[in-house]
């Protein structure tokens, strides 16, 4: 009795472990269309950047280093496409360490765009 069930737990968990990913794959139509979204986040958040460096708010260089980093990012997703979803691997949601969004209260290396000086648009 006890062999039967031990049997039909591990031929059920066997087929959870098959099934769960076939259902979870995305198509390629889907990544394209998740990827086509990310490269219009990608130059909004630059055309962010600009507006802000043309009203002041950072200067040219802090605005080169975040939109390197964008670039960064960008050919980080791009080399390791099996790898989606939200935060890329870095960051996510939700709040960081010492109680800031992202890694240490903060993204980019410390660069804040808000005159408050949170790290936070």
């Amino acid at each position: 009795m006890k062999n039967k069930m031990f049997i039909g737990i591990l031929c059920a968990a066997l087929v959870l472990a098959i099934a769960i990913p076939a259902f979870a794959a995305v198509s390629d139509t889907q990544k394209n269309d998740i990827n086509n979204l990310l490269s219009q986040i990608t130059e909004l958040r630059k055309q962010i950047l600009d507006k802000y460096v043309e009203s002041g708010v950072i200067t040219q260089e802090q605005a080169d280093l975040r939109k390197k980093n964008i670039d960064q990012a960008t050919e980080y997703r791009a080399e390791n496409p099996d790898l989606i979803g939200p935060g890329y691997g870095c960051g996510g949601y939700g709040n960081g360490m010492m109680g800031g969004r992202g890694f240490m209260g903060g993204y980019n290396s410390g660069v804040s765009i808000n005159p408050t000086g949170n790290g936070t648009i």
